[in-house]
């Protein structure tokens, strides 16, 4: 199905629906299974090798050191990701999460009270301060509305300094069985991010065959990783113009 578009006149007006009806759905996911889902070793395996793949982009792209890096995470959840970017090296008070739930925001931070969290939808965040990487990861299939994606891109890309970069990941097939959801596409991705420099590749082993490996896979994952079809997922970095890929 194709994103819905609005008319100029209605774009203003369908913005915050479209945030509730993103918050509504998110509301409704089994927050128990998801955890469940994360103890699984074929979950463990996407995981791995999604976060060995955003840590050579990030080493790749950023200038300057890690630890000073200005770094905010857009849906960022409970906070996981943000614990992982501490782990490599960023400076905790350097980073930024921000989620449509206060339910997270509000686990997020008990959780990990030394990081900036925010409640707000994208189009209202304001920084003290430009960022060098913007996560933005399993977003941008969740918005259904077009005029609301657009928007949201310019807003982030508005949010990077001039030698800042966006890693992108999120998922390049539909779901056919989650409706909520639509596929971002190579060609969509570059819809959205006209003024970009958009460098994606395929990762991933899809979901439902990578949770029944179990025992075999340490064995099975890298070798059914290494074809492309069964590779649901883009990520990569994504830059304006201005800057250098």
């Amino acid at each position: 199905m194709a994103w819905q578009d609005r008319s100029a006149s209605e774009k203003d007006g369908h913005t915050a629906s479209e945030y509730q009806r993103i918050a509504s759905v998110y509301k409704k996911y089994d927050i128990g299974w998801l955890d469940r889902d994360k103890l699984k070793l074929g979950r463990r395996a996407m995981d791995a090798e999604r976060d060995a793949k955003l840590h050579s982009l990030i080493t790749a792209h950023l200038i300057g050191r890690l630890e000073d890096a200005v770094i905010m995470d857009l849906g960022c959840g409970f906070g996981e990701q943000t614990q992982w970017l501490c782990e490599i090296g960023a400076t905790p008070r350097n980073i930024y999460g921000v989620d449509l739930l206060p339910e997270r925001i509000d686990r997020a931070q008990k959780r990990y009270p030394d990081r900036n969290f925010l409640c707000c939808d994208a189009h209202s965040i304001d920084l003290p301060r430009k960022c060098d990487i913007i996560f933005a990861m399993t977003v941008f299939s969740s918005i259904l509305n077009k005029s609301v994606a657009l928007s949201t891109s310019e807003k982030i890309q508005s949010m990077l300094n001039r030698s800042g970069f966006i890693c992108w990941y999120d998922i390049r097939y539909p779901s056919p069985y989650n409706p909520d959801v639509r596929a971002m596409t190579k060609r969509r991705i570059r819809t959205l991010f006209r003024s970009c420099h958009v460098d994606i590749e395929p990762i991933t082993v899809i979901a439902p065959l990578s949770r029944r490996l179990g025992s075999l896979t340490d064995s099975l994952y890298p070798f059914l990783s290494s074809i492309p079809v069964l590779r649901s997922h883009n990520i990569g970095v994504i830059k304006p113009m201005f800057h250098s890929i």
